[in-house]
């Protein structure tokens, strides 16, 4: 099934944006990054064994990861809306309860890092995200912690692995591209972590 990006209308906690659904929990879109909620319910992870187990209750972990020095008044622009709604009936409270609330497959923050637009999007079935550099700006601005994680690392493919006690999180090798009037360019880029602060790295440097 799409995933959507299901926009905060007022029925959650006004830190999240956007919610995300996922087959064992969710992500929370916050202005400055996302939280992902996992829980075994069903054990959908391999990773969990059964000792995890515990007497029917559904057990949960969070892992908050933040971009570091983001623009707080970035513009949101909400592309792709969904032809489908969602009704929130949460609570006893009535002004908790939201209906007709139309979802999106890509947002865009401008201006997210000085000449930075940030890019999230759900469209190839996977909660996405890019960044689009204008021709000034600079990467190494663009900075993400991560919080609650059992562990986090870099394995020998490039890939981002973040560890919980349900499973892991793993992010692909990111792909950097430069455009011009000859076209688009490849550019080598790794990610790069230190100190538990995420970055990337341009091994031939970059124009």
């Amino acid at each position: 099934d799409a995933l959507w990006l299901n926009p905060n209308k007022g029925q959650w906690d006004n830190r999240i944006q956007y919610e995300v659904k996922a087959n064992a929990g969710a992500v929370f879109v916050e202005n400055d990054g996302w939280t992902y909620v996992f829980h075994d319910a069903g054990h959908d992870h391999h990773e969990v064994s059964s000792h995890e187990h515990n007497n029917g209750q559904i057990k949960y972990h969070a892992v908050c990861s933040k971009f570091l020095g983001v623009n707080e008044n970035s513009i949101r622009q909400e592309t792709m809306p969904s032809q489908h709604y969602n009704n929130y009936f949460l609570g006893s409270n009535p002004t908790g309860w939201k209906s007709n609330v139309f979802s999106f497959q890509q947002v865009v923050y401008q201006n997210y890092y000085e000449g930075i637009d940030y890019i999230l999007s759900t469209s190839n079935r996977q909660l996405e995200y890019q960044f689009l550099l204008a021709p000034s700006a600079n990467p190494d601005l663009i900075k993400r912690s991560f919080k609650g994680a059992d562990q986090v690392l870099i394995d020998k493919n490039g890939d981002l692995i973040v560890k919980t006690s349900l499973g892991e999180v793993r992010e692909s090798k990111p792909k950097a591209f430069e455009l011009s009037e000859n076209g688009r360019k490849e550019i080598k880029v790794e990610f790069k972590l230190k100190k538990g602060i995420l970055s990337f790295y341009f091994p031939d440097g970059y124009d």
